[in-house]
């Protein structure tokens, strides 16, 4: 770290000669490192101790003449700051390569967030394909909770659900689930998916919306289109980053997802490269999954939800996040229940976007 270079003076007859006679002289000026170590293990143990005071011989003596120069104090401690800043720079860097992010938000972090690792293939295909699937993530007794949340809310509020964001026709919508039960609070707090989320975006975020989206028996397809439009250039920067929570099985049967990989890196409209945004894409694929499994995808990615012709339910969340220097599309501030509220974490908190 201080690019010292400590060479091998003792070489040789005489340098061992040297060596012998220097460490005789040196037993007698130094401690032995048991009896250096008694006043730190002194003051770090005994009770009550005098703070502020200066300790030598495991008691209390006077300072040398250096250690009141005010100069000198501040020479050191500008130093000090120095030596420690680098070595925070040497942790985050670290902390970086090992979950494969770039500086992640402090503020995240700072509020307990602890990113998981995405592989090198994952990033890879969020880059390029712009979507991963993230298996096992919603444990059977969650998903069994959740899905019964989800017909609860619904049954609840009848033909007002999905009004707090928009209703669709042939669609069990729901809205604001972030004040429909705590059950929900882990979705948007998931380790590895805002780890993806962060690498999609590449500066600090916030929740967007949070809601619930079954279409039922021969409803369901939706035109092509992206959660928001194409960056300026390809690679970003990017703005929106999406999830949807396969609360049952996906499969093409009943409507799973599609999307065109790749066709967040295409500059321009959607409209300017497809005619008909309903109709088939020849590039498309579609988000299979098995229940419990999460897709995180940019939300600059073409995408929409397809025909159910399984005659069962496909539900899901969508989970969304925004960079934090726009609105949201559910505004927390003015929704948060007061319930919801005395739960929250701080890092819950930060990612809702609402003050404490």
């Amino acid at each position: 770290m201080t690019n010292l270079t400590l060479p091998q003076a003792f070489r040789g007859r005489i340098g061992k000669a040297l060596y012998r006679i220097s460490s005789a002289l040196t037993s007698l000026v130094l401690l032995s490192p048991n009896a250096g170590a008694q006043t730190f293990v002194m003051c770090a143990s005994k009770q009550p101790i005098r703070g502020g005071k200066y300790y030598e011989h495991c008691a209390i003596a006077e300072p040398s003449t250096d250690s009141h120069d005010a100069d000198a104090s501040r020479r050191l401690w500008d130093q000090s700051e120095r030596w420690v800043g680098k070595l925070a720079q040497h942790a985050r860097e670290n902390r970086n390569q090992s979950t494969g992010t770039s500086t992640l938000d402090s503020k995240l972090v700072e509020r307990g967030f602890v990113p998981r690792p995405l592989t090198d293939a994952q990033r890879s295909a969020l880059d390029t394909e712009g979507f991963i699937i993230l298996e096992e993530i919603i444990s059977p007794d969650w998903l069994l909770e959740l899905r019964h949340a989800f017909d609860a809310v619904f049954d609840c509020e009848g033909d007002k659900a999905g009004a707090e964001v928009a209703q669709m026709e042939g669609v069990r919508r729901l809205a604001d689930l972030v004040n429909k039960g705590s059950v929900f609070d882990a979705v948007y707090l998931q380790p590895e998916l805002l780890t993806a989320v962060f690498h999609v975006l590449q500066r600090p975020f916030k929740l967007h919306s949070l809601n619930g989206h079954d279409p039922l028996p021969g409803s369901g397809l939706q035109a092509l289109h992206a959660d928001w439009g194409q960056p300026a250039a390809p690679g970003g920067p990017y703005h929106v980053a999406n999830s949807m929570w396969m609360l049952d099985d996906f499969t093409q049967v009943n409507g799973a997802t599609r999307c065109v990989p790749g066709s967040h890196r295409k500059s321009g409209r959607i409209a300017d490269h497809v005619t008909d945004r309903l109709a088939d894409h020849p590039d498309q694929v579609h988000l299979t999954g098995r229940a419990g499994s999460v897709a995180v995808f940019n939300g600059s990615l073409w995408h929409s939800s397809y025909l159910n012709l399984s005659g069962a339910p496909r539900r899901t969340l969508h989970c969304a996040f925004i960079a934090r220097e726009h609105p949201q599309q559910t505004n927390q501030r003015e929704y948060l229940r007061s319930e919801t509220a005395q739960r929250l974490s701080p890092l819950a908190r930060y990612i809702l976007d609402v003050p404490r």
